[in-house]
Formats: structure tokens, C-alpha cells, sequence
């Protein structure tokens, strides 16, 4: 599986890190997504203010869902989550607490195509 743009335009409006893993380049940086567009299905992501590289040479840094806490969501949400997982029963609000603390909640980071928050 590969990362796609619909597994990011979620978490736009929320300050998303990434990290830039070229294959052939040793130094991997970090830093905030700052534009994302899409020109001839080719994705391009420019993370602070340098140059757009495609969509293949980032990771996502998100929190994985084991990491949902009362400060973040009321325990009611979390035990839903953790009974039955996402699903489009959860109301708008919760959605929008989960992206905007950049939860994994498409199970990214067990595909290997983002990084554990926790792991760096």
C-alpha cells in the first residue's frame, strides 16, 4: 500500500509533521506540511517553505489510537473506538478531535507509510 493524498487531506488545517526519507539522502527532515496538490496524478507535498517532492518520498508522524486519553476524547468515544473501532457511527466532533491530534485512523503506521509519534 502506498501513501495516498486522501489519507491527508484530513489532517491539513492541523499542523501535520512529516518526515522527508528520500532513499539516496542520509539526512531525513522533519517538519509541518505546509502545501499539498496533485498536478497530472502526481502528488507533491513541500514541507516548511522548501522545495515540493513527491508524495513517495514522505512519512506521516501520527499518534497510534492505543494513545487516545480522557484529556483527548471523553472515555465514552474511547471505549466505542475500542469495542467496535472506527466507523462512520462516530459523530462529526470526534472525527474532527482524532484528526486534529493526528490519530492514526487509517491504520498507518501498522502499513509502515507513517511513523509512530512515540518512536521518535
Amino acid at each position: 500500500m502506498e501513501l495516498e493524498l486522501r489519507h491527508l487531506t484530513p489532517y491539513l488545517p492541523y499542523k501535520l509533521k512529516v518526515r522527508f526519507m528520500h532513499p539516496t539522502i542520509e539526512y531525513q527532515k522533519t517538519g509541518l506540511l505546509n502545501s499539498v496538490y496533485n498536478l497530472n496524478d502526481d502528488v507533491k507535498f513541500s514541507i516548511d517553505y522548501g522545495d515540493d517532492e513527491h508524495i513517495w518520498m514522505f512519512k506521516p508522524i501520527l499518534k497510534p489510537l492505543k494513545d487516545l486519553n480522557e484529556d483527548i476524547l471523553c472515555i465514552s468515544w474511547i471505549e466505542h473506538i475500542q469495542d467496535k473501532g472506527l466507523s462512520a457511527e462516530l459523530p462529526y466532533e470526534v472525527w474532527t478531535v482524532l484528526f486534529e491530534n493526528h490519530f492514526d485512523v487509517f491504520e498507518l503506521i501498522d502499513k509502515k507509510i507513517a511513523i509512530d509519534e512515540n518512536d521518535l
